[in-house]
């Protein structure tokens, strides 16, 4: 515009630029650069002044940028992780493709240690004009992932070697990691060769591990150890098998060292049997074998069995108590009716007592016995037998004289003496004199009655155990 001093107002100049182009007034667009340009005004009167002037356009910003963005890596190694990003670019408001750059490139690898190391990216957006944003973004890579096991013992059951328990061992624990493969730090709270406990039964160990990186990142895992007892006791005096003889007929006593057992685990298993130190054990029926059953059991219920034998047996044969030699008269021509005292015992029993003449009579046997016997001499065989099968075996003689002739003086049928029977345990000698009867003593003897008016003298044997 230009301003007339005459005319006291101002007026419109007209301008062009070097290409003659009429620059309206008011807002232009302007190329980058200078521009020049010529402006006239002219007043009513038709007065004319020019004036040039410069306009200049420059480019003083810097691009911005587009995908700046900080990220965390999981670590996938001990160098950490690679990281891969959209080129970065930037926008301009005069430049269409600012030169953008950065000291990083996609795919690199980015550390993980030091622990917290945390790696900037740097870029720079420079457009035609030289200006130069600059701009940076982070890639933390961290290490979150425990270490992994790699030989933590597999759980086990031991035998118990004795009453603190079992020892076992097992290889040093290790364990790797994506960052620190050959030093994550292990710990267990038991060490191998140790011992482990079998009681209280049912006891189990758990051994419990660790192990830790650089990071801080742990891993727990752990094992079993049980030790068990499976192992009988073992008796110490387990009594042998015996054979006693018989003292009676309920069998005999038998007596021994109280049982006992030793055990790994247990000092004092209990031991039971089924019969009694110094009881009876029965010697009836023949061939009984009485068995002795023993158990000993430990803390675990582990239970031994064993066993041995009694068996009573008879080998004492009985005894038998017989006459020696009898002699009688005969009361008529049949011979005479003798009696005689038999006695038997035996430690068991006497089961069987027979005897039989020596003309094949056999003779029904009885303490006192009442037999007829002919003229002459008759040997009697005897026989006591137990249930044992012992026998004792013994004969005597009975000698029986023709009678006296009438007017001898002996005693006849009509005398009619006392019948007189003494026990064994008081054996004598007895005569008849009249209606009287005298009984001196005299051991070894015994009275054996002949019949009416006849008497004898016999002298008693004992045979068989104490013969």
């Amino acid at each position: 515009s230009g301003y007339d001093l005459f005319d006291d107002q101002t007026y419109q100049a007209e301008c062009v630029d070097g290409s003659d182009t009429t620059v309206e007034s008011g807002v232009t667009q302007f190329p980058l650069g200078t521009t020049g340009l010529t402006c006239t005004v002219e007043d009513l009167a038709g007065n004319t002044a020019s004036g040039v002037m410069q306009v200049i356009i420059r480019d003083t910003i810097a691009p911005s940028f587009d995908n700046l963005t900080d990220v965390t890596l999981q670590a996938t190694g001990p160098n950490g992780a690679t990281h891969s990003w959209d080129p970065v670019t930037a926008t301009d408001d005069v430049d269409p493709s600012p030169t953008v750059s950065c000291d990083a490139s996609p795919g690199d690898t980015f550390p993980v240690l030091p622990v917290g190391t945390v790696t900037t990216v740097n870029c720079s957006a420079t457009d035609t004009y030289g200006n130069t944003a600059n701009g940076s973004f982070t890639v933390t890579v961290v290490d979150t992932t425990a270490p992994s096991f790699v030989n933590l013992p597999t759980d086990v059951t031991l035998e118990a070697t004795g009453p603190d328990g079992a020892t076992h061992s097992w290889d040093p624990v290790t364990a790797t990691d994506l960052v620190d493969p050959l030093s994550p730090t292990v710990s267990c709270d038991a060490s191998p060769g140790d011992t482990f406990p079998v009681l209280p039964v049912g006891t189990v160990t758990t051994v419990n591990c660790s192990a830790t990186d650089t990071y801080g990142n742990t891993a727990n895992g752990s094992f079993t150890v049980t030790v068990v007892d499976t192992t009988a006791p073992s008796f110490v005096n387990l009594p042998t098998d015996v054979t006693l003889e018989a003292t009676g007929p309920d069998g005999a006593t038998h007596s021994w060292d109280p049982v006992t057992a030793t055990d790994l685990v247990d000092p004092s298993p209990t031991v039971t049997c089924s019969e009694t130190s110094g009881d009876t054990f029965p010697v009836l029926p023949v061939g009984t074998v009485t068995t002795v059953t023993c158990s000993a059991t430990d803390t675990y219920g582990n239970t031994a069995n064993g066993s041995f034998t009694i068996t009573v047996v008879d080998t004492t044969p009985p005894d038998l108590v017989l006459p020696w030699i009898l002699r009688a008269k005969a009361t008529g021509p049949d011979g005479a009716v003798v009696e005689f005292l038999t006695d038997t015992s035996d430690i068991v029993g006497v089961e069987n007592f027979w005897c039989f003449t020596s003309t094949g009579e056999w003779l029904l046997t009885a303490p006192l016995m009442v037999v007829p016997f002919p003229i002459g001499t008759t040997t009697v065989a005897c026989t006591a037998a137990d249930a044992s099968g012992n026998e004792t075996s013994g004969g005597f003689t009975i000698i029986v004289e023709p009678p006296a002739a009438p007017g001898t003086g002996h005693p006849t049928a009509t005398d009619d003496p006392p019948s007189v029977t003494l026990p064994v345990s008081e054996p004598a000698a007895i005569a008849f004199t009249g209606s009287e009867t005298t009984v001196p003593a005299m051991a070894g003897f015994a009275m054996v009655a002949l019949g009416a008016g006849m008497c004898g003298i016999a002298r008693r044997r004992r045979l068989g155990s104490q013969d």
